[in-house]
């Protein structure tokens, strides 16, 4: 098929010799060697071509490039085109093989008929090979909600979104109980060469201290999220000690002249708006050691002087922390990885896999500037088309390198392995890592969210939902873990409080996340605010709503549930909605045999899997059904509970599992 004067993929024109993709919403230019990847694709729409063939073809010897470069062209080539690697529209992933063009293409000026896939694989599709009638927005990477369900993969993006503005009014802390004098909050310190350097410096600084106080038994100090998000101490002490519920705050500012550092640090009585403690602090910028005894130095005052205050409960043993490298370029480096990591955006996640990169580089035993290239690996996909057993499978390689150049990583590093375990529903080793890095951070409200959603989806809600609390009494202000509250709230059906929780996340800055809220609106019986969402997921995906009023009618009123039942099956029989949909709609409609087919085929797809919706009381019925031990098995679930030890509502008996 001659394409090289341009060919239409679906709703979108492609001209391969100038690199442009025109689309609704206008021209995109296309770098050279992802226009050849499509190009390379678009000769054989249907058909599986493999990676070693693709990377042969495009960039020479095999030998001579990794796989990367693909993976990122396939990346940049689903985002132009709004797909998705769960649910593609255009190009599908094939595991360990390599990628198939699933849209018609049709040269530009040809009248011929456009070249299709293979009926067959029409046939065994789930995502629709039909061109969408609106088009895919350029330039948009398409979100996947699990629309009728709060799992793991949805949880992590959910985890990981950005900072948020602090100017929309002070949201409820929901606490009111009174404000205990051993709790803390760091601020970033002020630091007079951010514009140079977007804050690193006087963030990291800051973040360092938080971090050597948190590790201080019976004193509370604020997760990091909320005590940054308050920014610069512009209001004043004690309305920030109101909004981070706590009775101190820290302070700072750093001024850097050539080498030298000066640190003026202040700790606040915030409940009585005065000055505790001051004192400045000096030091030669290049120093790595000097700059962690400086750090060391400011936190053991900090405790000296609430034990002196507060509490002679607090310890006396010294903080020590060594530096983690001598080269101040490669910590700088590392500093500036952190702050990217921390904004949780892809184009961070990347600019901060770059530094982490550039500061081994300079220092291959930088042990933990592995552990956060790694964790910047694993939860690239999450914002990115990135394929996420790959990303996973270098961030396992990154920890394998570092703990060869620093053995003392093993500790550190077990986040990032219960992160991967969980998603790979590796359930045991999960549990074991999780449990590894909760001793090594217990305060870390981001590790406490993750392990909450993992306990919700190995059948334990309650102790998820424990956690989530937890994780709230550090992390008052973070709209994520309110949100995980709101969540986890929903899984022991404290439906008041999930609406109260969402609300604060989203007075916090961050909107309902169409999953969880479908699920709470639907509870509510609140399905005029539910069906937006549905539509738009499905016109996102370029896929036909049909099924979605009668869903909604049959809900409202269950005496039209024959007319959505016939409606869902003619949607599922022409594969206009995916398994990961079907399964939650199955369930609202009572069809819990259809239901349950819909579970056993979303086990090949566990990104798009929520598990922890199975343990809802939307799944009661799914539970008790004489084949949901299938569906326990094929999650891996069963091996989990006999090592350790089966939920309280679940029994087993042979092949047989009933839950309630």
């Amino acid at each position: 098929m001659e394409l090289k004067q341009g060919f239409k993929l679906g709703t979108f024109e492609v001209r391969p010799l100038t690199g442009d993709v025109s689309g609704a919403d206008g021209v995109v230019h296309l770098e050279p060697k992802v226009m050849e990847v499509l190009a390379a694709l678009a000769q054989r729409p249907g058909d599986v071509v493999e990676r070693e063939e693709l990377l042969t073809l495009i960039w020479g010897a095999r030998a001579a490039v990794a796989d990367e470069p693909l993976t990122r062209c396939i990346a940049e080539l689903r985002r132009v085109l709004g797909d998705s690697r769960q649910t593609p529209v255009y190009i599908q992933t094939i595991p360990k093989r390599g990628y198939r063009l699933l849209c018609p293409v049709t040269p530009l000026g040809s009248r011929a008929a456009p070249a299709l896939p293979p009926a067959e694989l029409i046939a065994a599709e789930p995502a629709r090979a039909a061109a969408p009638a609106t088009p895919p927005p350029a330039r948009r990477r398409a979100t996947h909600p699990a629309v009728l369900a709060g799992g793991l993969a949805a949880a992590l993006v959910l985890t990981g979104l950005a900072l948020w503005g602090m100017g929309r009014g002070a949201a409820d802390s929901g606490s009111p109980e009174p404000i205990a004098r051993n709790t803390i909050a760091v601020l970033p310190f002020t630091d007079d060469g951010a514009a140079a350097d977007g804050g690193y410096f006087g963030e990291g600084l800051a973040d360092e201290i938080l971090n050597r106080l948190s590790a201080v038994e019976g004193l509370h100090v604020v997760a990091r999220t909320s005590s940054f998000a308050v920014g610069a101490p512009t209001d004043d002490v004690r309305t920030i000690g109101q909004r981070l519920a706590v009775a101190h705050v820290l302070e700072g500012t750093v001024r850097r002249d050539g080498d030298h550092l000066r640190i003026d640090v202040t700790l606040v009585d915030a409940q009585r708006g005065y000055r505790v403690w001051s004192q400045p602090y000096e030091g030669v910028l290049g120093d790595v050691g000097e700059i962690f005894a400086l750090q060391d130095d400011i936190a053991n005052t900090v405790v000296r002087k609430l034990r002196d205050t507060v509490s002679t409960e607090l310890p006396a043993t010294p903080i020590a922390t060594s530096a983690p490298t001598k080269n101040f370029e490669a910590y700088a480096l590392y500093e500036r990885g952190r702050l990217n990591l921390h904004r949780r955006d892809e184009s961070s996640l990347r600019r901060s896999i770059l530094l982490f990169q550039q500061a081994i580089e300079l220092d291959r035993h930088f042990g933990k500037a592995y552990v956060e290239l790694a964790k910047a690996y694993a939860l690239l996909p999450t914002y990115s088309a990135e394929i996420q057993d790959e990303m996973f499978d270098q961030a396992l390689a990154t920890l394998a390198d570092g703990i060869k150049q620093d053995p003392s990583l093993d500790d550190s590093m077990q986040v990032v392995v219960a992160l991967v375990a969980s998603a790979r529903w590796d359930w045991i080793a999960a549990e074991v890592a999780f449990r590894r890095a909760l001793e090594h951070e217990p305060n870390d409200s981001d590790l406490l969210v993750w392990y909450s959603q993992f306990l919700s989806a190995v059948g334990r809600p309650a102790e998820g939902a424990e956690y989530a609390r937890r994780a709230r009494e550090r992390d008052l202000l973070s709209p994520v873990v309110n949100h995980r509250m709101s969540v986890a709230s929903m899984w022991i059906d404290a439906d008041d409080d999930a609406a109260r929780y969402v609300q604060v996340a989203e007075d916090l800055g961050m909107g309902p996340a169409p999953d969880a809220y479908i699920v709470l609106k639907f509870r509510q019986h609140d399905y005029a605010a539910a069906r937006p969402l549905l539509i738009g997921v499905q016109t996102m995906f370029a896929r036909p709503t049909a099924w979605v009023d009668p869903l909604l009618d049959a809900l409202a009123h269950p005496e039209h549930r024959p007319q959505a039942v016939e409606a869902l099956a003619r949607a599922e029989k022409a594969r206009d909605v995916p398994p990961k949909y079907l399964f939650g709609s199955w369930l609202y409609l009572g069809e819990t045999e259809r239901a349950l087919d819909a579970a056993l085929r979303l086990v090949n797809d566990r990104p798009s899997f929520n598990v922890e919706f199975v343990f809802a009381r939307e799944g009661r019925e799914l539970r008790r059904h004489p084949r949901f031990g299938e569906l326990v098995r094929a999650i891996g679930l069963n091996r989990y509970w006999d090592r350790f030890g089966w939920p309280e509502t679940c029994r087993h008996s042979g092949d047989t599992i009933a839950c309630d």
